[in-house]
């Protein structure tokens, strides 16, 4: 029979055995280190002022008093270390770092690892997932301020992402793949990706359809209809541009042909920029616009030539989809309509207030133009029978001022009053005529000619209106007819008066 137990080599108590207290003292004073083992630390050196019952693991490279024996328990009592070597599969608590180690049969190490060539929680993990977790979620906590998670590649050309899958198939990836710049990507169907954006970290310039920004916002379209759209639920849709300082807010166009890497100039014709709007009709939301302003190239295009004219187009109520020019600012710097002769400037309803001019010039009397009918043999007859007035407008000015009731949203998303317009009457007396008066004097010639005319020819309650350059006509032909009967006159005066004289009579 052994003296000692086989696992702890508590010593045993012998047949006959004197001071068997002594024996059985040390087996309980061994069980009081060894049992539920609690040491301080694990340290290759002892400490320099240890307490009594003070318990270490000695490390492996074991020095002073530890030395020669690394992986035991030292336990001080009495003034001196009582070494006990560890059998494997030991526990200890480590009351210094909180944690559990258990004695492999060469060293101590963490029961629970602190490093791991792999890691499976929920899942098994393998060589390229060398950590894997399967779970409805993953949480990682702060612990008192900020949490931030790393990625770390080797160098710029490899790849530090994140990678969303569907089926373990990719459908987008964030992160630095292949370079230091941040790419956004998206896949389909796991095989065939888009790239959706990129950023520069060299600028911080953001690329949409390019990797090359060159605006802090630069958005290539590489096919299809290609743009921006700025979509508002209920909330106005808007883009707004603040600048400060001497600079100017601006929204430029630029137009070449050819391609990308290989431009061409532009030709006449090509439509440089185009601002334009459109609207939902009963059943859907209409992909064209109904009014349109354009800039387009007058001429083929070269390093010193670059003519362009604006357009303001509209599609004219009741008239499908026939968007048309209706005002022109031509390369020379003219303001002309669209077409010949089809455009009012103005209305009965909305009349510009005054039209400034160097000259009066028409041009429009050219004898080619014009197919002469005959004379104005009723000129006297109007002159006569149309009265010039002297009048106050009832509406002599218009001004636009705050609603007190009623409010719109402004270009900064702002709620502000609507504007209303507010009228004056007219202060100042005018000389003119009236259009009733010349309607009635037209009618009692039987003639009718464009001096006169309705705003609505089909409604015969329309404003009237009337053009003052034909009654100038009118008043030219009067005073032909007045000065040829003066002058008939005078000769038949002329002649009673020699006839007096000839017969010497006073």
């Amino acid at each position: 029979m052994t003296d000692a137990t086989p696992r702890l080599s508590l010593p045993l108590l012998a047949a006959a055995q004197a001071q068997k207290h002594v024996t059985h003292n040390e087996a309980l004073v061994l069980l009081d280190r060894l049992v539920h083992l609690v040491a301080a630390d694990l340290r290759d050196a002892p400490p320099v002022a240890p307490a009594d019952g003070a318990a270490y693991l000695v490390g492996p490279a074991a020095t002073g008093a530890f030395a020669g024996h690394a992986g035991a328990l030292a336990t001080f009592t009495d003034g001196a270390w009582r070494f006990d070597a560890p059998a494997p599969g030991w526990l200890c608590w480590l009351e210094a770092e909180a944690a559990s180690v258990i004695y492999d049969g060469t060293a101590w190490r963490d029961l629970k690892p602190r490093s791991a060539d792999r890691l499976g929680i929920g899942t098994m993990a393998d060589a390229t997932n060398r950590l894997a977790v399967a779970s409805p979620a993953v949480l990682l906590g702060h612990a008192g301020s900020d949490v931030r998670v790393k990625i770390n590649k080797a160098a710029a050309g490899d790849t530090a992402s994140l990678l969303f899958q569907t089926g373990y198939a990719g459908r987008a990836e964030i992160g630095t793949t292949g370079d230091d710049k941040l790419h956004v990507k998206v896949s389909a169907d796991g095989a065939t990706g888009s790239e959706a954006l990129v950023v520069d970290p060299s600028t911080g310039r953001v690329g949409i359809g390019t990797a090359m920004p060159g605006n802090v916002l630069q958005v290539n379209a590489a096919s299809g209809a290609g743009g921006l759209a700025i979509v508002g639920d209920g909330v106005a849709a808007q883009a707004t541009a603040f600048t400060y300082g001497t600079s100017f807010p601006a929204f430029n166009g630029r137009r070449a042909r050819g391609s990308l890497a290989a431009p061409a100039a532009v030709a006449a014709g090509d439509i440089l920029m185009r601002f334009g709007a459109g609207g939902h009709g009963a059943t859907a939301m209409w992909g064209s616009n109904s009014a349109t302003v354009q800039v387009t190239a007058t001429e083929a295009w070269s390093d010193t030539n670059r003519g362009a004219q604006i357009e303001l187009s509209t599609i004219a109520e009741g008239a499908g989809q026939s968007l048309l020019p209706r005002l022109v600012v031509s390369a020379a710097g003219h303001s002309q309509p669209g077409a010949d002769n089809a455009y009012t400037l103005g209305t009965a309803s909305a009349r510009w207030s005054a039209v400034w001019s160097a000259t009066g010039v028409i041009q429009t009397s050219d004898a080619r133009d014009k197919q002469v009918i005959g004379p104005l043999p009723f000129a006297a007859a109007m002159v006569d029978a149309v009265d010039p007035v002297l009048f106050r407008w009832r509406i002599g000015g218009t001004r636009i001022e705050p609603s007190p009731d009623e409010t719109e949203i402004d270009a900064d998303g702002e709620t502000v009053a609507t504007g209303v317009p507010v009228h004056r009457p007219g202060a100042r007396a005018h000389a003119g005529f009236l259009a009733q008066d010349l309607k009635a004097a037209l009618d009692a010639t039987g003639i009718d000619f464009g001096a006169w005319g309705l705003e609505d020819r089909d409604d015969a309650d329309s404003r009237q209106w009337t053009r003052p350059d034909q009654l100038v006509a009118v008043l030219w032909a009067a005073l032909r007819q007045t000065r040829a009967e003066v002058a008939a006159l005078r000769e038949g005066a002329g002649a009673v008066s020699a006839k007096v004289d000839a017969n010497g009579s006073h």
